[in-house]
């Protein structure tokens, strides 16, 4: 649970920092390919084309500070996807535990009505042996007619 906090601080305080340069929500940033893509910090948004609301940053930042800007930009995006994979990766878990619980249950029940099955079974083969049987005594203890 500390880790969690810690990781939430530290993400929030990235996006701080990025915002404190920042005059847009978008943010310019380059991809793996070498495109430039921009980004909304507060949606998560990526868009290729320049959105409406995108303002170039100022001129007054140094190379450094423009690459420790990316770089922040770029671990705040993979904390979120980070974030993201995991919740899914709980939803599907879940998913899958509700599954195997249902086909538990479905299993238990099947179960039940074979016992039930095989008791039904034993019981009118044991009354038909007993039925046989009494016929078979039955007609052993009449006397003989005439």
């Amino acid at each position: 649970m500390l880790s969690h906090l810690f990781y939430h601080q530290e993400e929030e305080k990235l996006r701080e920092d990025v915002k404190k340069v920042a005059k847009s929500p978008w943010v310019a940033t380059t991809g793996e390919d070498g495109g430039v893509y921009y980004w909304n910090q507060d949606t998560d948004e990526t868009s290729w084309d320049k959105p409406a609301g995108y303002v170039e940053p100022s001129a007054s930042l140094t190379p450094e500070e423009e690459k420790a800007r990316a770089e922040k930009i770029v671990k705040i995006q993979s904390m979120s996807r980070g974030r993201k994979a995991r919740k899914e990766a709980a939803a599907k878990k879940a998913k899958k535990q509700a599954e195997k619980a249902k086909l538990e249950a479905e299993l238990a029940k099947s179960a039940e009505v074979r016992v039930v099955l095989s008791l039904f079974v034993t019981d009118v083969v044991c009354c038909r042996r007993k039925r046989s049987s009494e016929k078979k005594s039955s007609r052993r203890l009449q006397p003989p007619l005439g």
